[in-house]
């Protein structure tokens, strides 16, 4: 079996060039990986924004929260109320006529307007105005947030799919070895014991070949479900990724940028405020049930009464009123007092979550920030280790060539570089995955003018 052979084999096994040590290359751009990121997945992405449940639940609490702020607005309005009636009356009076019987028919109109309700109604509309806000936003975001973790899921399935034909990759080399193994044993030039340690490490290749398959099937079977996309969108998925491009300079300005002023952007932060917002309304409108409010009522009815027993005169009336009303909820069993202390508690819970978010946010974005640090790191080990692994397995070849070394051992050193090839290519698609988890945090927390599509 020649070298030039042996290195076919080895690079038709893994697909993986030499030049994945620019992956190291620090620069970070100044657009959004999301944004450029898999660009053959752009129909995947759309999908999983589209059918989203968490899209769709957004949509129906925008609707829910639209008809809301309508119904609380419509309380500050004059209401008009209508009434019409009609019936007949037998009267018995002490009269030589006796009983009389008469027919009715009443209508009318009734305006009332609030003049003074302790603030209770505007109250009510902010309230309103508040949710509808915060509903607005809440779309905007889990259109971004799907959007976002449709392409981390993506290049998880990516890792999962080149674990996968890694596995199958090792199996083929095992075998290789196998064979050669009982070639050699055959010919006498192997013993008996590497026979079988060639035999266990194929064996435990293919169990690891069929976890790793199982675990790909299921990730694939679980992002289609998920994010409801179809299998010919998944096709796309493209076989190299962009290189991981990170300046941590950048990341730790922009990371302190958002621990410092721009977390108070953040949804979950901004949730917090409109949850103490609304509980401080929520005690205006209590506090004015056991307080006396003003409508101004105006009206006008009329009143027809035709006799039919009788020579009576049919009567005709029309009333137009108008005034001022008062009422006064003077003991309602200390609802209000519970109502307003409900409130209250409500207001203080909310006041503290929004405390505690401001540390978990900061908190989370120095996590980040030192999971990149971790993650560059690990890319600079491994590109020396990657470098090292290849000298050694060019200076292998020249052995090989010279007849220094057997086949097996090159067949070894170049297993061992092209594993350096593989696991350089699984840390660039975990620091593409991390990039875009800081990426999301940290730009939910600056103000979009317009909702990313």
């Amino acid at each position: 079996m020649s070298s030039s052979f042996i290195r076919d084999v080895l690079r038709s096994l893994f697909g993986l060039s030499l030049t994945i040590a620019c992956i190291i290359r620090p620069s970070f751009a100044e657009e959004l990986l999301a944004d450029k990121l898999m660009p053959e997945m752009a129909d995947a992405v759309a999908q999983a924004v589209q059918y989203s449940d968490s899209m769709m639940e957004a949509l129906f609490q925008l609707e829910r929260a639209e008809a809301d702020a309508d119904i609380r607005t419509a309380r500050t309005y004059p209401v008009v109320n209508g009434f019409s009636q009609y019936h007949g009356q037998w009267e018995q009076r002490d009269e030589v006529s006796g009983t009389q019987f008469s027919r009715r028919f009443l209508y009318g109109l009734t305006l009332r307007k609030p003049i003074y309700h302790w603030g209770a109604l505007e109250a009510n509309k902010r309230i309103g105005e508040i949710l509808l806000q915060s509903a607005n936003k809440n779309l905007d975001t889990r259109r971004y947030f799907v959007r976002s973790e449709c392409l981390r899921r993506l290049l998880n399935l990516s890792i999962a799919e080149r674990e996968s034909q890694f596995a199958e990759s090792t199996l083929d080399f095992r075998k290789q070895l196998l064979e050669q193994s009982e070639t050699g044993q055959a010919e006498g030039v192997a013993t008996l014991q590497e026979l079988e340690t060639a035999r266990m490490n194929q064996r435990n290749a293919y169990q690891a070949s069929l976890g790793a398959r199982n675990h790909y099937r299921n990730a694939r079977h679980k992002f289609l479900k998920d994010f409801s996309v179809s299998e010919e969108v998944l096709a796309k998925l493209p076989e190299e990724l962009p290189k991981a491009e990170l300046d941590l300079i950048k990341w730790r300005e922009r990371i302190d940028v958002f621990q410092q002023k721009t977390y108070r952007n953040h949804p979950e932060y901004t949730a917090a405020e409109d949850a103490v917002k609304v509980q401080e309304n929520q005690m205006l409108i209590d506090r004015a049930r056991n307080r006396p409010t003003i409508d101004l009522v105006v009206g006008a009815n009329q009143d027809d009464t035709t006799h039919l027993l009788t020579e009576l005169d049919d009567r005709f009336r029309q009333i137009y009123f108008g005034g001022v009303r008062v009422s006064w909820n003077i003991f309602d069993g200390y609802e209000t007092r519970g109502r307003v202390e409900l409130a209250r508690t409500l207001r203080d819970q909310a006041l503290n979550k929004k405390k505690r978010l401001a540390h978990k946010l900061s908190q989370d974005a120095l996590q980040l920030l030192h999971e990149l640090e971790n993650c560059q790191a690990r890319m600079n080990a491994g590109k020396e280790m990657f470098d090292w692994k290849a000298e050694r397995f060019r200076k292998a070849e020249r052995s090989f060539e010279l007849g220094q070394i057997s086949e097996t051992e090159l067949a070894h050193h170049g297993y061992d570089f092209a594993y350096e090839e593989y696991q350089a290519v699984l840390e660039n698609a975990r620091c593409l995955a991390l990039i875009l988890q800081a990426e999301l945090l940290t730009t939910l927390g600056q103000p979009r003018k317009k909702p990313v599509q």
